[in-house]
């Protein structure tokens, strides 16, 4: 049961991460497009209208999901770590028979 627990905590993490990129990812297109006066960008290939409004929301919430991922990811290392130390100081400290 654990390692299902373990596996989906790590899955969180990942979904974290990867909406993060994502976020990031369309922040950075977006902010090397030449809006006009009005904060606008029209793209003639595909005829659609990029507005500058959406960039601030872009950029607040990768920080926000790669923030979170960063904390739980550091969670789940700690969390790996502690463990494998008890399990080393629990061989050490045991008595020989």
């Amino acid at each position: 049961m654990k390692k299902v627990f373990n596996f989906i905590e790590y899955l969180i993490i990942l979904l974290f991460l990867l909406i993060g990129n994502l976020f990031l990812f369309e922040w950075l297109c977006r902010l090397h497009y030449s809006y006009n006066s009005e904060g606008r960008y029209f793209d003639e290939k595909s005829g659609i209208t990029y507005s500058a409004d959406g960039l601030p929301a872009y950029g607040i919430l990768s920080t926000i999901f790669l923030t979170i991922g960063s904390i739980l990811s550091f969670y789940y290392l700690a969390k790996k770590w502690n463990r494998r130390i008890e399990k080393s100081s629990k061989k050490v400290l045991k008595k020989p028979s």
